[in-house]
């Protein structure tokens, strides 16, 4: 299963680590259709309900975060949703997300992302390296002047839904 952005560029913000996600997040989202509540300034993260020796302790840190809102199990409970506000020093940063404006995003935030992920891949995103831009043009076939070199999140993409959580039933552990 693909990543969306949501998981790239807006999960690292809780600052959360990514050994602690390892085999366990399936995915993150910037809503869920069924869920009753403004998913404004909100990531929705998807994870495995597996019972390892260790799932207790980690979910039991997850819901002693202060920015958790909401845990609710999905697909007969094989899955759960933990539904995080994200830090309001990143509010800006979510805002910038959404309207794909990546080298837009603060320090801070591009620093959290990259070192969450530890590669190159957001540091081009960021810089609007040539490389990247080469590549974005090559593959559209057309010159992108000063644009950016990711595209522009597509909110239905990163929402999740009735087809969405079809696809992940049967996924116990994630490749990391």
């Amino acid at each position: 299963m693909r990543r969306t952005k949501t998981y790239g560029f807006l999960l690292p913000l809780l600052k959360i680590s990514k050994l602690s996600f390892q085999n366990r997040v399936i995915n993150a989202y910037l809503g869920d259709d069924e869920f009753d509540g403004d998913p404004t300034y909100r990531i929705f993260v998807v994870h495995s309900n597996y019972q390892d020796s260790k799932f207790s302790e980690w979910e039991n840190q997850l819901m002693n975060l202060d920015h958790i809102v909401a845990s609710y199990d999905i697909n007969e409970s094989q899955q759960c949703v933990k539904v995080f506000d994200i830090p309001e020093e990143f509010h800006r940063d979510y805002e910038k997300f959404l309207s794909g404006k990546y080298s837009e995003m603060s320090l801070a935030a591009q620093k959290t992302v990259e070192s969450f992920h530890g590669d190159k891949f957001y540091t081009m995103v960021f810089t609007k390296d040539p490389k990247r831009k080469a590549y974005v043009e090559a593959l559209i076939g057309q010159k992108i002047g000063k644009q950016e070199v990711h595209s522009i999140p597509n909110i239905q993409q990163e929402t999740l839904d009735k087809e969405k959580k079809t696809k992940i039933k049967n996924i116990s552990h994630v490749k990391s």
